[in-house]
């Protein structure tokens, strides 16, 4: 009897475990805050930005490697989307290119430190630019570890 209510016990353990870890967001790279740069200097700001903004918060929010905060002082890594830029597409071609540049600072204390410059250029669309972006700067947190 007391072998089946170990037996019990552990299964029901290693059930609630496997829950917790399939269903936590547990970041393994750290967590990240998302924000346009800030106006010009005529104190203009750049609309089109915000929607980079959005798309990047989104592809962070569906990434089991990253997190998502909505406040900057709980971040690690703080991503500026800097430029948005479509350029004409070369005579003979029909599609435009697309040019997204983010940056990327690793906290430091109260502050920030300078991480990396991301430019990100393609002809499929602006989701796909901020879905690279992010990868990058992936792919960069994770070789600082190295």
């Amino acid at each position: 009897m007391k072998l089946a209510n170990f037996a019990t016990k552990t299964l029901l353990t290693l059930t609630i475990g496997l829950f917790l870890a399939h269903f936590s967001h547990a970041a393994t790279l750290g967590k990240f805050f998302v924000k346009s740069a800030p106006p010009d200097d005529d104190g203009f700001v750049d609309s089109r930005l915000e929607d980079s903004v959005n798309d990047l918060r989104t592809r962070i929010s569906k990434d089991k490697d990253v997190e998502l905060v909505t406040e900057e002082a709980d971040a690690d890594y703080l991503l500026v989307v800097i430029s948005r830029e479509e350029e004409s597409a070369a005579r003979g071609s029909r599609q435009n290119s697309m040019r997204l540049t983010v940056t990327l600072s690793v906290r430091d204390g109260d502050g920030w430190k300078p991480g990396a410059r991301i430019v990100k250029v393609n002809t499929v669309g602006w989701i796909l630019a901020s879905s690279d972006a992010l990868n990058d700067a992936k792919k960069w947190i994770k070789n600082q570890s190295k």
